[in-house]
């Protein structure tokens, strides 16, 4: 009984300690950073900090490329830093990329968990098909009428003589 409670009690701090916000939190996105199959992906990270932010004193703790979709666009880099202040000084200066020659197509953002990405595509999911079907009734409105508000939106509503609306 009590090796098990052991067992239970060291699986949970594994998977506390794996992925816990705290994680995220010290984590750079970095999209767009070139593909060299002799360098090493820290090091790529490092020099970017180094050459292309002209931050000094600071580097990665570690760093994983994600395999990309496209065969022609290189993979996303997952950066780590060691702490907060690290993290915080490549993201205050990370505007002065698109001077840069070199890193001018490259672009920082924050690391979000899975769930807040979910979400956010889902958002933009459905924003899309908002503008696409308000787009779609406002192209179909006659020049200078603004239409009834039973009009706009997917389905539109035709009155009849018993004043009850049929859907058109």
């Amino acid at each position: 009984m009590y090796e098990l409670h052991a067992k239970v009690e060291s699986l949970s701090e594994v998977r506390v300690s794996g992925n816990s916000q705290s994680d995220v939190a010290l984590n750079v996105v970095i999209r767009n950073l070139s593909e060299n199959g002799s360098e090493s992906t820290v090091t790529k990270v490092n020099n970017l900090i180094r050459d292309g932010l002209k931050i000094r004193g600071v580097s990665v703790a570690k760093a994983e490329r994600k395999e990309s979709p496209h065969v022609t666009k290189p993979g996303v880099v997952i950066a780590s830093f060691k702490n907060t202040e690290e993290k915080s000084k490549v993201m205050k200066d990370k505007k002065i990329l698109k001077d840069s020659v070199m890193y001018r197509d490259v672009y920082l953002a924050n690391d979000q968990p899975l769930a807040e990405r979910k979400m956010m595509s889902n958002f933009r999911t459905g924003h899309e098909l908002f503008v696409r079907v308000t787009v779609h009734s406002v192209n179909q409105a006659v020049p200078g009428r603004v239409p009834h508000r039973t009009e706009v939106g997917v389905a539109l509503v035709a009155p009849t003589a018993a004043g009850m609306g049929v859907l058109v």
